[in-house]
């Protein structure tokens, strides 16, 4: 493995860990606001929306760029199958979050 290979592949693990991050504070944290007071929670959701677009489009799409260009870097070394598992995880993943 090429240090290319490793870098492409260490950036694309601190997205992995960074979003994981992000999507569990949202979850412990901010979501249970939502479900305090049901109809203000609309509110809530209808506020933040933007700023959470701009957050997480950008997460999604720079995770996908370099989790493809780490399977494409690292294709012939044994880190292929790990990689394909977290492609897969992830496809299913940003199936159900385009989903909503």
């Amino acid at each position: 493995m090429s240090t290319l290979d490793q870098l492409v592949t260490l950036l694309a693990s601190l997205l992995f860990v960074g979003g994981f991050s992000a999507g569990l504070y949202e979850v412990t944290t901010v979501m249970p606001e939502w479900f305090k007071d049901a109809p203000r929670s609309f509110l809530l959701i209808r506020q933040r929306s933007p700023q959470v677009q701009k957050f997480w489009i950008p997460v999604q799409i720079a995770t996908l760029v370099l989790l493809v260009a780490a399977l494409v870097a690292d294709w012939n070394s044994a880190a292929r199958s790990a990689l394909l598992v977290a492609a897969a995880c992830y496809l299913v993943t940003l199936r159900f979050s385009l989903q909503f």
